[in-house]
């Protein structure tokens, strides 16, 4: 059994319709999308937190079923399939990001990076936890020195 089909508004422009399966229940249903596919699990918590823990979902599909489930907003860091991405307003960044005073670098895929990367013709270095260095940096038991803006000089 299954609820009425229902629709929201993709980031893209396209209607996406849905429903949720109510075999098992309301709380804890499979949500699926106009192909049957199932692309996450609904959940009647009012926590942003529990709607954290409580939905299972595909990184594709992750906004879509957001906004399926009562308007929370997608935001911030999300650990998708062991790898880093970073959300505002729904939508995934990539690029050079200033989050909290750290700069990160997300490749255009969304995903967080780390150690060397050359970005533009330069290469900066971004520690263990993505965040990029500056000033002189021992990495691999190596002085190197870093300008402000994080390129390696």
């Amino acid at each position: 059994m299954y609820t009425d089909k229902k629709q929201v508004l993709s980031d893209d422009g396209m209607f996406l319709d849905y429903q949720v399966d109510t075999l098992e229940g309301s709380s804890g249903s499979a949500v699926y999308d106009a192909s049957h596919r199932v692309v996450g699990v609904h959940t009647l918590g009012d926590g942003a937190n529990q709607i954290n823990s409580a939905v299972k979902l595909n990184e594709r599909n992750l906004p879509f079923i957001y906004s399926v489930l009562k308007g929370y907003s997608l935001e911030g860091w999300k650990k998708i399939n062991g790898s880093w991405y970073y959300y505002r307003q729904h939508d995934k960044q990539t690029g050079w990001q200033e989050i909290n005073d750290t700069w990160y670098y997300l490749d255009s895929s969304g995903k967080m990076l780390t150690d060397w990367q050359k970005v533009n013709g330069k290469w900066y270095y971004l520690n263990s936890n993505g965040a990029m260095v500056t000033g002189s940096q021992t990495i691999d038991g190596k002085v190197y020195n870093f300008a402000s803006s994080g390129e390696w000089i």
